[in-house]
């Protein structure tokens, strides 16, 4: 092992350090240690270099593909199972079905980052005239019904709506990010915790409700299963921990709202820490900034029940009072009951809180479950069996 580690060096002066490192001992140019003394030196790293004796050059995840794809080749055909020289032959000659279905949008906006990630410039694209196509009616009977179109179509998608809210400073998803940062500096201690703007009840809860219909937005256009597509980060339970997702946030997505990969969040934000409230407007606040990379899923400790149990209404109250902190309990869960329970990556991933429901056999019964459930013991057996896990 030392010549291994040490293949340009005197072996038998690494080899003596080694020996005393681990503890051992040498009578007569022989060396004795034992397995304890040399397992508890590589685990308190006294024995430095041996994790360069078991890496390999490429990941070992293609390998595993490869073997397990050429294991279930051979079973499929008859032939006696385990590794071979075989290689397993691509399913698609040409774009796989998930890579085809990928659809990529222009971007409506230049921006500009400083080197913190903070950004600077924001110019909105000019967009082309419209030009009349052939055949089109151009007359007064034309504009007439271009403009009972345009009166029909004044809800913003929330596509539109997201262009409007990233760029926007004073967006109600911007405001809640940045004040949540802000108040990260100053969250009081485990014993005594602070509350978000715990000094301003009445007008936290007005931004609340603004900020609660504007994420409808959102939640309304989407299902109870998602479509997520790769890379993608997956994230899971948070329970209150606001240090810990802002130190993610620091390493994993810098320039949040502008990030490559999709990130998806499994639930359980609230309960047991002692910041539930503030990690999960947080984790809503980058949906509504980031609505098509960020999938915000539900929990079983998202539900009013399991939270009466546990922390989060006694959170909300001793952070509010008990008139403004039952307002925002209630709030804060009428988010929860619109959010999916369960996401597919690549159409080959299933993720969700809990695991696989016995109520459904295929992702469009999940689909097709209704988008607002406020109990989904008594209202959906399949989004219950999904946050407890039914298998």
């Amino acid at each position: 092992m030392v010549a291994d580690m040490y293949p340009n060096e005197n072996v038998d002066d690494k080899l003596t350090e080694a020996i005393n490192a681990i503890g051992g001992s040498s009578v007569v140019g022989r060396y004795s240690i034992n397995e304890k003394d040399f397992v508890n030196a590589i685990g308190q790293h006294h024995f430095r270099g041996t994790s360069k004796l078991v890496r390999v050059p490429k990941t070992v995840f293609s390998e595993i593909s490869r073997a397990l794809a050429t294991k279930f080749m051979k079973r499929s055909s008859g032939q006696a199972s385990g590794l071979a020289s075989a290689v397993p032959t691509r399913k698609y000659n040409d774009v796989c079905p998930t890579c085809f279905a990928k659809t990529y949008n222009i971007g409506k906006h230049v921006v500009g980052v400083d080197i913190s990630g903070n950004v600077k410039v924001i110019k909105k694209l000019e967009t082309l005239a419209e030009t009349p196509t052939k055949g089109e009616d151009t007359g007064a009977d034309g504009a007439k019904e271009k403009d009972e179109k345009s009166a029909e179509t004044q809800s913003p998608t929330a596509a539109q709506y997201s262009i409007d809210c990233v760029f926007r400073p004073f967006s109600t998803a911007n405001a809640m990010a940045k004040c949540i940062r802000a108040f990260a500096k100053n969250k009081g201690t485990v014993a005594r915790p602070l509350g978000l703007l715990h000094d301003k009840k009445e007008d936290f809860y007005k931004l609340l409700l603004q900020f609660y219909h504007d994420l409808c937005v959102h939640m309304d256009a989407e299902f109870k299963c998602q479509k997520v597509y790769s890379p993608c980060y997956i994230i899971g339970d948070i329970h209150g921990n606001l240090e810990d997702i802002l130190t993610i946030e620091k390493s994993v997505w810098p320039l949040m709202p502008i990030v490559g990969p999709n990130f998806v969040f499994l639930g359980d934000y609230v309960d047991r820490g002692q910041w539930g409230m503030e990690c999960a407007l947080y984790v809503a606040a980058i949906k509504m900034l980031c609505p098509g990379k960020v999938t915000m899923m539900r929990g079983n400790h998202e539900v009013r029940s399991l939270q009466k149990h546990y922390s989060y209404l006694k959170e909300c109250i001793i952070k509010y009072g008990e008139e403004y902190g039952l307002k925002i309990f209630e709030l804060t869960n009428r988010i929860f009951d619109r959010l999916p329970v369960c996401s597919v990556v690549d159409d080959a991933i299933f993720c969700a809180h809990g695991g696989l429901p016995f109520s459904a056999k295929t992702l469009d019964q999940i689909v097709a479950v209704k988008k607002n459930i406020r109990e989904p013991e008594q209202e959906s057996d399949i989004a219950w069996e999904i946050l407890w896990s039914g298998r």
